[in-house]
């Protein structure tokens, strides 16, 4: 089972909107496409100029990013879905990061794939994401407990103030 959820922070790095988005089945890198775009379209809708994406799928990176990227590949769709809102910003970039970089987002893809909701956004911080958020802010790395192997954890950046924006994916 999928889950993906994102978070975006003003510049300071206080909570601004967030969400959370049962996926269903699937691999981890189509989920983590697919955390990217919920991610990229909720910036969109909420009038986010400048972007920075961080992921810790340095495949998701290497996709996005390859303008060599065959058209053939199995999530081609997802992968030029992702770009397309990536040109909606005025200025966008992608990079890596490290997995434990993030643990507020995996909170809401955990909660994505436990509560089944198709989509939720958050307006205010739910309060289950409370400690990982002050973790996150006080830039504390809390090694995690579980397989790494099966999740991804990505972090969107926007700076027309610039704002944080966190995207997850979890699967199991």
């Amino acid at each position: 089972m999928l889950g993906a959820g994102g978070i975006i922070r003003d510049h300071t790095g206080n909570w601004f909107s967030g969400y959370s988005v049962f996926l269903g089945s699937g691999n981890i890198l189509k989920a983590e496409l697919w955390s990217i775009l919920h991610g990229l379209q909720l910036a969109k809708d909420l009038n986010i100029t400048h972007i920075v994406v961080e992921t810790d799928s340095s495949l998701a990176v290497q996709l996005l990013t390859d303008p060599n990227t065959l058209s053939h590949h199995h999530l081609f769709s997802l992968i030029h879905n992702c770009r397309c809102f990536l040109q909606h910003f005025e200025e966008a970039s992608i990079r890596h990061i490290f997995r434990e970089a993030n643990q507020p987002t995996d909170s809401l893809a955990n909660w994505a794939r436990s509560s089944l909701c198709p989509k939720t956004i958050f307006s205010v911080m739910p309060s289950f994401i409370y400690l990982p958020c002050l973790y996150d802010f006080m830039q504390i790395s809390v090694p995690r407990t579980c397989n790494t192997a099966n999740r991804d954890t990505s972090l969107v950046t926007c700076n027309n103030l610039p704002c944080n924006f966190s995207v997850s994916s979890r699967c199991s």
